[in-house]
């Protein structure tokens, strides 16, 4: 979809998707309104009751893990995440890590999908006291990976 994610998906009708990829992240600039609890709301409900909702949440310097993990909470939506490691080569090929969550809309579809994927997708739990993002409020410095780490 090329445009605002959020603008286009509003003109598409409910459960349109068996899966929907949320990309948007090219360099280290976040769009944050493609991450709020409202615009995973949105994503949720145009995938399909049997559909999978995959977001791609790579950065250097931020973790944006707790964010989609808050929306996910709010909504009633399995997280499991997933952190590709490329291998030996890898480089050559152009590959690099990348960290990945699933969302789905109950357990049984969220196993269904894990028993056909690589092993190693985690269960995605909330983090404690974190504010979730809204189109209201993203606190930007509660996911720097330097202030995380004391730096």
């Amino acid at each position: 979809m090329i445009g605002d994610a959020r603008l286009k998906l509003a003109t598409t009708p409910e459960a349109a998707y068996d899966a929907l990829i949320v990309d948007a992240f090219s360099s280290d600039s976040i769009p944050l309104h493609l991450l709020t609890r409202e615009a995973v709301a949105l994503y949720a409900s145009r995938v399909a009751p049997n559909g999978v909702l995959l977001v791609h949440i790579s950065n250097r310097f931020m973790d944006l893990s707790p964010v989609v993990a808050d929306a996910a909470r709010t909504l009633g939506l399995q997280a499991t995440l997933y952190l590709y490691q490329p291998g030996a080569g890898a480089k050559d090929r152009g590959e690099t890590r990348s960290i990945w969550i699933m969302l789905t809309k109950s357990q049984a579809v969220q196993r269904a999908y894990l028993a056909q994927v690589r092993p190693g997708w985690t269960p995605l739990e909330p983090t404690p006291g974190f504010k979730g993002w809204t189109d209201d409020h993203a606190d930007i410095l509660s996911v720097l990976n330097a202030l995380k780490q004391g730096a």
